[in-house]
């Protein structure tokens, strides 16, 4: 087939006809091309045509292959990494191929070859068709983004939350409806200003601020949480999530910021913070009274079992040193109860430390078994402590807790006994493949009915016993006692009848050591060598009367030379008169406290910047041992405390 200058006019005059009578009417390139192009290929005798984009005369892509019904991929796979030449064989047909770009070529598949007439008058046909279908896939992605725009617009402009969009030095150029509610101010108050600009007041946050302008300056997006003010100068909070917006090439064109509105949730969370700080304060003022408490308790049981480790060195028949002993273990077992209920820090963290030690068990139940033979006199009732023949008479394990646990049970016992028997059974047994020390609490009281028993570990829970109206409690006592049982890895169970009695049941592991004889020491002053307090003399400071007459009658045992000051400023004065070789120094004095004098002393010019120094505090603030240290005292010593304990402070700090 010849072509001749008007037959190549022909041809683009039908396609430009059927191109025309496409376009009135679609949209779709897809559709334009199966309904266009297949005339031009029966003008041109040629069945398949195709755009491919190429590399170094490569092809590497196919961007659309006609007719639409034939799957792209049966040619281009076929022509994948072909090289491109002006005309070559495909499955018996010939192929051609014209150069539309750099890097595009048109590709046409015919049976009878083209003359080079023929291809010079079909090339501008190609270019023509190339050139339309592309403006025509430009048209349909434009009218796509034109539709996802409009799209986007309603979503924006229906949104709740604020939409902004600025160009890219930050300046608004379009607001939603959501941003007008919230903030006042219409598109035409704002457009062209900087949202800093209007938004910004008194109480908002500079260093926000400062990350959201270097944000921008470095091109970037940013999540924020700001405090802005309305048109009416009404403050407001705001969350913004500002990102930049991009064109086709990556360039930032301008930024969109959502905003939404966090003011509830922030006035919410003010008043948790304003309740947490309530509660702080709460608990400082209950840290406060207990350690006040933890003071006022501790400073006259201080003199009590000093002034009990005395009379051991008195001349005391039997009964006397019974009584002593009995005051004795009881004084230790309130010291205990007042270490673990008040010392704050065991209360915050809900633990308490576990002391072991070699202790005299026996003599723990035979102390607990005098006690209570006292308590229950006018009742009438009998007290029993029984232990089984292989009953060790000492234990490794912690002697306050189990004191506790003993006397709330006992208490408990005699509190709902009226006649009869209360007591304890002791035994060792092998319990969990382990040692473990059997403690059967026992009455003959009420009884619990069964329905309630469940209840009877529930902390502020009493169970209620129309026979004893005169009983009151915390309804702590069960539950502290189960709480320190399982401290001791122990285990605590109840058996009782009503009207009939209960039994406790408690087993904690234990070791035994090896010499278990059972001694009970007489006087623990000799403990420390008297020779190391040869020739010294001490500063007492103290302002309890009481606790002056323990330490002066205790150190004048000792025949150690002393003198007493019994404030902050008499210490100071006495400091810069007269040398000591150790100072024993309580925290809280009258008037200046032990810290401050201790500091005064080991900074100014005295006799005594190089003497040692032994705090004395009844406090249970934990804290008090690092400030001591702080302020340069030597070693610290907790009241109450016992003869040797002293004296084995003062041994430490002389040798």
């Amino acid at each position: 087939m010849e072509f001749s200058n008007n037959t190549t006019l022909k041809v683009l005059s039908d396609v430009l006809l059927e191109l025309a009578l496409s376009i009135g009417s679609q949209h779709s390139t897809h559709t334009l091309i199966q309904k266009s192009v297949p005339l031009l290929l029966k003008r041109l005798e040629c069945n398949t045509c195709g755009l491919f984009r190429t590399k170094d005369d490569y092809i590497i892509e196919n961007q659309f292959v006609v007719p639409g019904i034939f799957p792209s991929t049966v040619f281009f796979e076929k022509l994948k990494n072909t090289p491109i030449e002006s005309e070559f064989n495909l499955d018996g047909q010939l192929c051609y191929f014209f150069r539309i770009s750099k890097e595009e070529h048109l590709f046409l598949r015919r049976k009878t070859p083209f003359t080079k007439i023929q291809i010079k008058e079909v090339e501008p046909i190609l270019y023509f068709l190339v050139n339309t279908l592309h403006n025509l896939e430009e048209k349909g992605k434009r009218e796509k983004i034109e539709v996802e725009v409009k799209k986007l617009s309603l979503v924006a402009s229906q949104s709740t939350n604020g939409v902004v969009i600025t160009d890219v030095n930050g300046r608004l150029e379009w607001i939603n409806q959501g941003f007008t509610k919230v903030s006042g101010w219409t598109l035409e108050e704002v457009k062209g200003k900087k949202p800093g600009e209007f938004l910004q007041g008194e109480l908002t946050d500079p260093n926000t601020v400062k990350v959201m302008r270097e944000s921008l300056l470095s091109k970037k997006g940013f999540d924020v949480e700001i405090l802005n003010y309305n048109k009416a100068g009404i403050p407001y909070w705001i969350q913004i999530i500002c990102n930049p917006l991009k064109d086709n090439e990556g360039n930032i064109t301008g930024y969109m910021a959502i905003e939404s509105d966090i003011s509830i949730r922030k006035k919410y969370e003010a008043q948790l913070i304003k309740a947490r700080n309530r509660a702080i304060e709460a608990q400082k003022a209950e840290e406060n009274f207990l350690a006040n408490m933890s003071h006022e308790i501790r400073t006259p049981l201080n003199a009590v079992i000093g002034m009990v480790s005395l009379l051991y060195e008195t001349n005391l028949n039997e009964e006397q040193l019974d009584y002593i002993k009995t005051l004795d273990h009881s004084s230790s077992f309130l010291l205990g109860l007042i270490s673990n209920v008040l010392d704050i820090q065991k209360i915050q963290s809900g633990n308490i430390e576990i002391v072991k030690s070699n202790i005299n068990i026996t003599a723990i139940l035979d102390t607990i078994l005098m006690s209570y033979e006292y308590r229950v006199k006018e009742k009438g009732l009998k007290v029993s402590v029984t232990k089984t023949e292989n009953f060790p008479s000492r234990i490794i394990s912690d002697k306050t807790i189990l004191l506790q646990i003993l006397n709330n049970l006992m208490s408990n016992a005699e509190k709902f006994t009226n006649s009869g028997e209360i007591g304890i059974r002791a035994s060792q047994i092998h319990w969990k493949e382990k040692n473990a020390l059997q403690l059967e609490v026992f009455d003959t009281g009420v009884g619990i009915a069964t329905e309630k028993q469940k209840f009877l570990f529930k902390k502020f829970k009493q169970i209620h016993a129309p026979e004893l109206t005169n009983t009151r409690g915390t309804g702590l006592g069960l539950a502290i006692t189960k709480e320190l049982v399982e401290v001791l890895d122990g285990e605590i169970t109840v058996e009782s009848i009503l009207g009939e009695g209960t039994v406790f049941k408690v087993r904690v592991p234990i070791e035994v050591p090896e010499n278990t004889a059972n001694k009970y020491p007489k006087n623990d002053i000799t403990l420390a060598p008297k020779n190391i307090f040869n020739d010294i003399k001490i500063l007492v400071v103290e302002d309890n009367l009481m606790n002056q007459k323990f330490i002066v009658r205790l150190l004048n045992k000792l025949n150690i030379d002393l003198d007493l000051a019994e404030n902050g400023t008499e210490a100071i004065e006495k400091a810069n008169q007269e040398k000591y070789d150790v100072i024993l120094m309580d925290i809280q004095l009258p008037d200046t406290n032990g810290f401050e004098v201790t500091k005064i002393i080991k900074n100014t010019e005295n006799l005594n910047r190089e003497t040692k120094i032994i705090a004395l505090t009844a406090s249970a603030l934990g804290q008090d041992i690092l400030k001591s240290q702080a302020v340069g005292m030597d070693d610290f010593l907790s009241k109450p405390f016992r003869p040797k304990d002293l004296l084995a402070k003062l041994e430490n700090v002389l040798v």
